[in-house]
């Protein structure tokens, strides 16, 4: 269905002005001020994880979990949206060292380095991703995914 610039909603997107340097504090200080400009959704892009490839809550950064911004963004009428790569992986990511047979390899056989990639079409990769994504939609809410 096609759709007009009226239709879309404003989406506010930590990325644009923090990349990776967001955390719960930060968070707490923009989510009312989002609100305030209009916008009716608040996106948490790359960073509230410990290593890009670790799809789980970095506590250091985010003490009291996402559902803290959740219960936040709610409380000042956005939804939260929470940004996943689940094909990306780093060296230090628990899950890369986890599933090794899952890497995505190129021609010579080796792990296809252009930002190390996850192959979840069959074996144990593919039952720990559906049940990381489920595990996160359940317990944040959250209303999107930006994938």
């Amino acid at each position: 269905a096609r759709t007009s610039a009226r239709h879309v909603p404003p989406v506010y997107n930590t990325w644009y002005g923090y990349m990776t340097h967001i955390d719960q504090t930060l968070c707490e200080k923009i989510v009312p001020l989002v609100a305030e400009s209009g916008c009716r959704y608040f996106v948490i892009d790359d960073g509230w994880q410990p290593v890009y490839g670790d799809w789980h809550v970095d506590r250091d950064k985010f003490p009291r979990d996402l559902s803290h911004i959740h219960e936040l963004c709610a409380a000042h009428g956005l939804k939260l949206g929470i940004w996943v790569a689940p094909t990306e992986v780093r060296d230090a990511s628990v899950e890369k060292r986890t599933f090794l047979d899952s890497l995505q390899l190129g021609v010579d056989g080796k792990p296809v380095r252009n930002g190390i990639k996850m192959c979840f079409a069959s074996g144990p990769g593919v039952r720990h991703f559906t049940e990381r994504i489920t595990e996160l939609i359940k317990k944040y809410l959250s209303y999107f995914f930006n994938i």
